[in-house]
């Protein structure tokens, strides 16, 4: 699915002003997503956009929350420690811009 340049927009000035955020839930598109920003210093600025299951719980707007639904709904096959261990890896990475 091709991510609309209003919702594009939309997830860059959201990580501008949230600039300690590395995860963001929004509804667009369709539907629900789940967005996980991978900054970089020496690199263009990542954004990977998940589209959320319709049956996924809400999670609480704080970013170990939406990393694990980011994490569930991009690897659906994997198991809750190991959801919980990228989560703990991207969190670690903190800010690089």
């Amino acid at each position: 699915m091709i991510v609309s340049e209003a919702d594009a927009r939309s997830d860059w000035r959201y990580f501008e002003a949230h600039r300690s955020r590395r995860f963001r839930s929004r509804f667009g598109d369709g539907g629900r997503w789940f967005i996980r920003f991978r900054p970089s210093v020496n690199e263009p600025e990542i954004f990977l956009r998940v589209a959320a299951h319709p049956s996924a719980p809400l999670p609480a707007d704080n970013d170990p929350a939406i990393g694990a639904a980011w994490f569930a709904s991009a690897f659906p096959d994997w198991s809750r420690d190991q959801v919980t261990a990228a989560v703990q890896r991207a969190l670690k990475r903190g800010p690089t811009r």
